[in-house]
């Protein structure tokens, strides 16, 4: 249910009327950030994980531009795409079962 949700978050909220074009595995590894930055088995992390994702991706593509002239070289022009991947990374290392993930705990 978490990865439907997000899935569907993820879809409005990066505009992704142009994704209905591309193949079903391209919008999973879009969906996957999304999940992941969440939590794996935190429905509410789905949702708060894809609103980061989507306005991650917006933001980037939107002041890809500025910031390519203040760093003083190019980022690529798909460097949107490969935003919420770093995102996920930095909170993984940080949170590894992810926003809203529960800590699995074993009692000996």
């Amino acid at each position: 249910i978490a990865g439907v949700l997000a899935g569907f978050a993820g879809f409005f909220i990066t505009g992704g009327f142009n994704t209905l074009t591309q193949t079903s595995f391209i919008s999973a590894l879009r969906a996957l950030p999304a999940v992941v930055i969440g939590g794996l088995d935190s429905i509410p992390g789905a949702v708060v994980g894809s609103l980061i994702i989507g306005l991650t991706q917006g933001y980037v593509a939107y002041y890809q531009i500025n910031i390519e002239n203040i760093v003083g070289f190019s980022l690529g022009s798909g460097f949107s795409l490969i935003a919420p991947y770093l995102i996920m990374f930095f909170i993984l290392l940080i949170r590894p079962d992810g926003l809203f993930g529960r800590e699995e705990v074993e009692r000996v």
